[in-house]
């Protein structure tokens, strides 16, 4: 995978990605989870159908954006789907799970009868069952004055 930042603007809420290029992506994969992280802080990331040209374009996905100095990566992790035994329910396949603030999955499959079916699920992960990473957020934050004083 390689991509730059150079042409990107940095610390805006929401950050559009550069271009991403992918290689060695194991046959058979139909879509990828890219995030972006420093360290161990995880600004967002999101599900989306894996590119044909193996080039995932400028903009297709969204994340925090980057403010502080450092080095930031982008992971990308290829699933799989798995349609159960009662034809209606999809198990989702995503190694790592953890929590997170704002994940994206983008869904592009076809129904039973050969028709296109697409949506899209925000959410936040806060507590994975058996997972020793800590929750997104464990209590509410303290209020703070107009003024920014305590």
């Amino acid at each position: 995978m390689s991509f730059s930042f150079l042409s990107s603007r940095p610390c805006v809420s929401l950050f559009d990605n550069p271009e991403i290029r992918l290689k060695d992506v194991p046959q058979g994969a139909a879509s990828i989870l890219v995030q972006l992280t420093q360290a161990d802080q995880e600004y967002g990331g999101q599900e989306v159908p894996l590119p044909k040209n193996g080039i995932l374009p400028a903009g297709a996905l969204r994340t925090f954006g980057p403010c502080n100095p450092g080095v930031y990566q982008y992971e990308v992790t290829v699933k799989s789907a798995k349609l159960q035994s009662d034809r209606k329910t999809v198990f989702l396949e995503i190694p790592k799970i953890h929590p997170v603030m704002q994940m994206r999955i983008s869904v592009h499959i076809n129904g039973a009868d050969g028709k296109p079916i697409e949506c899209e699920v925000d959410e936040t992960i806060n507590h994975v069952p058996g997972s020793s990473a800590p929750p997104v957020l464990t209590s509410p934050l303290p209020p703070v004055a107009a003024n920014g004083a305590k």
